[in-house]
């Protein structure tokens, strides 16, 4: 989205300047504050210009246009983000047909489940307890620390006592894995 935003921005800023020096200013100045605004832009975003353009693994390129490519200060960050994004649609797409269709997921990423598993799926209130919800009998639990949900990594497996896994995804860049499938214990006595 910031990258979209700083697009159009960056246009409309040129468009202006552009504009200004037909009507008030004289050729120089336009020049100049065309010049200062190019400096601007290039300073704020110059690191994703050059991410457009710096290798990839050949595994990742379809992530290149990410924000989780373009944004990151780190080249290590930025690839290891690519890698466990690969890893979580790699696992999802594996588990496409072995998710009985009366089933439901609960997940932090409906939308990912859904399209790359074709699962129903249930999307949990942050923060809520997986047990007050009572309506499906899997979830995913994903390694990555939902930071936009302020959520700790494999979340909900912290109120689960004894999660069953059905599925685990290959190891990310720390060496565990990326995305569990985890069948739920019976909340009948739940409060």
């Amino acid at each position: 989205f910031e990258v979209v935003i700083h697009a159009l921005l960056l246009h409309y800023a040129l468009l202006g300047v552009r504009a200004l020096g037909q009507r008030v200013l004289s050729r120089d100045v336009s020049t100049a504050a065309g010049c200062l605004l190019l400096a601007v832009a290039l300073a704020t975003g110059g690191r994703m210009a050059w991410r457009l353009v710096e290798p990839v693994p050949p595994r990742l390129e379809t992530y290149r246009i990410s924000g989780d490519w373009l944004l990151r200060t780190s080249r290590e960050a930025a690839l290891d983000e690519l890698a466990a994004t690969d890893g979580i649609i790699r696992f999802l797409a594996g588990l496409r047909g072995r998710i009985p269709r009366r089933e439901c997921v609960y997940t932090i990423a409906p939308h990912l489940v859904f399209h790359y598993a074709r699962a129903a799926t249930v999307s949990y209130p942050a923060g809520e307890s997986i047990a007050r919800l009572n309506q499906c009998n899997l979830a995913l639990a994903l390694g990555l620390s939902a930071v936009q949900y302020q959520l700790p990594p494999y979340h909900p497996l912290q109120w689960l006592p004894n999660p069953e896994v059905l599925a685990a995804s290959a190891p990310g860049p720390d060496g565990t894995p990326v995305a569990l499938l985890v069948r739920l214990p019976d909340f009948q006595d739940a409060p």
